[in-house]
């Protein structure tokens, strides 16, 4: 759903599938894009980590499992140092 969240969030026929309404779409656009940025990332390490298995390369799924975790944790990270610098 990255298109959505992060392209089409506003658009009527989102809104209907996410369930918001026009006012909640547009307080939400930035928190949306955000998710949807995190999404993609964390598709593109599943994709990695499959194409890494068919290759046959060793210790695929550890390579998956720490590649999804560190995109988590620095997300986590930039959002935890932005409420510490706005404080």
């Amino acid at each position: 759903m990255v298109g959505l969240e992060t392209l089409r969030w506003e658009q009527l026929w989102t809104r209907r599938i996410f369930g918001t309404t026009a006012e909640q779409a547009a307080q939400s656009k930035r928190l949306a894009a955000n998710q949807g940025i995190d999404n993609l990332l964390l598709g593109i390490a599943a994709i990695a980590g499959v194409v890494l298995l068919m290759l046959g390369v060793t210790d695929a799924e550890l390579a998956v499992v720490l590649t999804a975790i560190g995109i988590m944790l620095g997300a986590s990270a930039r959002r935890l140092l932005r409420a510490a610098l706005a404080t």
